[in-house]
Parts: C-alpha cells; sequence; structure tokens
C-alpha cells in the first residue's frame, strides 16, 4: 500500500519518468503526425463556447474539427460595452 497521502501521480510517476529516460536514450525521437480534422479553438472556460478576442475567462482547446464550437459566448459583465469579435478555429500544427 502506499503511504499517507501518496498517489500514483506522487510516489510511482517520478519513477516511470526515470525508466523510461533511461530505456528511451538511444531512440530517436519521432515525429507524429498531424491528426486530420484537429483544430485549436479559443473558448470561454465556463461555457465552452468561443471566447471573444478580449475574453480573459478563455483558453486554447483542441477539437475534432466537427465537433469545434460555433456560437460566440456571451460577453462578460467585465467586457459589455466592448464590441464582440468572433474567432475562427485554426489549423493545429
Amino acid at each position: 500500500p502506499l503511504g499517507r497521502n501518496e498517489f500514483g501521480s506522487t510516489a510511482a510517476l517520478p519513477i516511470w519518468i526515470d525508466f523510461m529516460a533511461e530505456a528511451l536514450r538511444d531512440m530517436p525521437e519521432l515525429a507524429r503526425p498531424q491528426p486530420n480534422n484537429m483544430v485549436a479553438t479559443r473558448i470561454n472556460k465556463d461555457t465552452g463556447l468561443l471566447a471573444t478576442q478580449d475574453d480573459e475567462n478563455s483558453m486554447f482547446e483542441i477539437f475534432r474539427e466537427e465537433f469545434a464550437p460555433t456560437e460566440t459566448s456571451p460577453p462578460s459583465k467585465d467586457n459589455a460595452g466592448d464590441s464582440v469579435e468572433e474567432l475562427a478555429p485554426e489549423e493545429v500544427f
């Protein structure tokens, strides 16, 4: 059993990282191909809808193109007087 307040991420993960670094030391790094139809879109963290450019409560999220949000989040109370600009999804990679 793990000790008190110990979890796999705090106890085992550092060991795994060290092990894999040694195991893969002489292996070439492989570039993964870009997945088809993936886009990075800036969304509002609360609504999950497209963020306005001045939305401070936003983050980039990666979606399959067909599942990317298309509606823009309403402006926050702080930015109610500002203009709303819709951001289009951008290609990943």
